[in-house]
């Protein structure tokens, strides 16, 4: 079986081309330390070169990513695949094929039946993916937690997994009856304007925050197995509040946040916060 390369490219895209497509691995979930491993034993058995290594592992300062993108295997066809090992001084061994192609890995976050607010309406993820939309709306720059605006945006890219996989995900159900599914490690905007994964917030302590900036009471927390794929997409912004989006009328993070930016989870993004001593 021949095995299929893709290469995630960087730059900005013309409006008139396909979004970037980046390819999620749940079928070969690394943690970031193994996914370095797994490029140095990739690059010492020359499945990779040193370049690779250091633009799928680096940032543009030269800083380790916090999550870096790694290599994985699959058949041309997407339903077969081949782990390869994750250790840096495990022996090579070559993938089973004669011309071995790499699919670079990333992080994803919804049940392709979510709906985000792209520039046209809301629409499922999976059918945005699929009819490669370009523009997502996201808070505007200057927005503040009790002045939420938006703008529009390009989407920089979409990523999905290369296979369906069993999977964890979060059911998060508010008390004005919003629900959302996603990955326990999905962010999401508290009313406090900090970014927190799904399986770190907590029914009674945490509070979401709605499109129109209302403070969402979380009624219930579920997590449950999923077998399928995840999708997410990702605006073209260098501003942190622009990779906000609306999903199921719910602020959360964009895919930026659970691999680059992850740095920022837990952290105040927005501040002038409503109050929530209130409640």
């Amino acid at each position: 079986m021949k095995f299929l390369w893709v290469m995630l490219l960087a730059g900005k895209l013309m409006a008139s081309e396909a979004a970037i497509l980046d390819q999620r691995c749940a079928h070969d979930s690394l943690s970031p330390e193994q996914a370095i491993g797994r490029l140095k034993w990739s690059k010492k058995c020359n499945l990779i070169s040193a370049r690779q290594v250091d633009f799928y592992l680096h940032d543009e300062n030269g800083v380790v990513k916090p999550r870096p993108i790694y290599n994985t295997y699959v058949t041309a066809d997407a339903k077969g695949s081949w782990i390869a090992p994750f250790d840096e001084n495990a022996p090579c061994v070559n993938p089973p094929a004669h011309t071995p192609r790499l699919v670079l890995c990333t992080s994803s976050c919804y049940l392709p039946t979510q709906k985000i607010l792209f520039s046209i309406g809301e629409v499922r993820i999976f059918d945005a993916q699929k009819n490669n939309l370009r523009e997502i709306m996201v808070v505007s720059p200057e927005s503040t937690l009790d002045n939420l605006s938006y703008v529009s945006a390009p989407v920089a890219s979409y990523s999905k997994d290369i296979m369906p996989a069993n999977q964890v995900m979060m059911e998060i159900k508010t008390e004005s009856g919003k629900v959302a599914h996603v990955t326990t490690n999905h962010p999401l905007l508290t009313s406090a304007g900090y970014l927190k994964e799904a399986s770190d917030l907590k029914v009674g302590e945490d509070h979401l925050l709605s499109k129109e900036g209302g403070i969402e009471r979380i009624t219930s927390l579920r997590k449950y197995d999923y077998f399928g794929k995840v999708y997410n997409v990702k605006p073209q912004t260098e501003n942190l509040n622009s990779h906000l989006v609306v999903a199921e009328g719910l602020l959360m993070g964009s895919s930026f946040y659970q691999n680059d930016g992850v740095v920022y989870l837990n952290r105040q993004l927005m501040r002038d916060s409503l109050d929530v001593s209130m409640l």
